[in-house]
């Protein structure tokens, strides 16, 4: 199960219903030990790794999941430990056991934090960066309309806008700019349209 988990490119990981994680792909450890942080995540929970706004934050997505049992998408802007801001998208969903009770929630989390950094320089609305978060994490246009709840033609829409904001023509464009800004120097495995 290691093996598969670690063949994500994003962080991949799950929690049981104390917000103790269980699983962890080699990504996410990484990413936490990139932003001050020392050790294994397994067997801690998010006020053991991250500041107190921070785990408020997550465990806050957790409950939420569990509590109305069905997936959320987040966007989560915070301070790492050492400073650092960060901008990320998470889509979490509930973990269940063979009987059908909740476990606990496995997430999915996408770091955006150059998007952050341009963000100060080009006006992104809340939306288009729902949009550049669901793409790039190779989302087709029709579910990432059907994740925000919107037409496939608005998704192109948002799109053409983003790529008239920055100044570029493609969707590949667009990638490239996330991984040239990117500090942490997360790889993004995407379909290019």
């Amino acid at each position: 199960m290691q093996s598969l988990m670690n063949m994500f490119p994003n962080m991949f990981y799950s929690k049981n219903r104390a917000g103790v994680y269980v699983a962890a792909n080699r990504r996410a450890i990484e990413i936490v030990k990139a932003t001050g942080f020392r050790d294994n995540i397994i067997g801690l929970s998010d006020t053991d790794i991250f500041s107190v706004s921070a785990a408020t934050l997550f465990c806050d997505h957790d409950d939420r999941v569990m509590t109305q049992d069905k997936a959320h998408m987040f966007i989560e802007n915070f301070t790492a430990n050492n400073g650092t801001p960060l901008r990320r998208v998470t889509f979490k969903r509930p973990w269940y056991n063979e009987d059908g009770r909740i476990l606990g929630v496995i997430g999915l989390t996408t770091d955006l934090s150059s998007l952050y950094i341009m963000d100060t320089r080009v006006d992104i609305t809340l939306r288009e960066f729902q949009v550049i978060a669901l793409k790039l994490i190779g989302l087709s246009s029709k579910t990432a309309a059907s994740y925000l709840f919107i037409s496939p033609r608005t998704v192109e829409v948002y799109l053409k806008n983003i790529r008239i904001k920055l100044g570029i023509t493609s969707h590949k464009e667009l990638i490239k700019i996330v991984i040239r800004n990117n500090k942490l120097g997360l790889r993004l495995y995407t379909a290019v349209n």
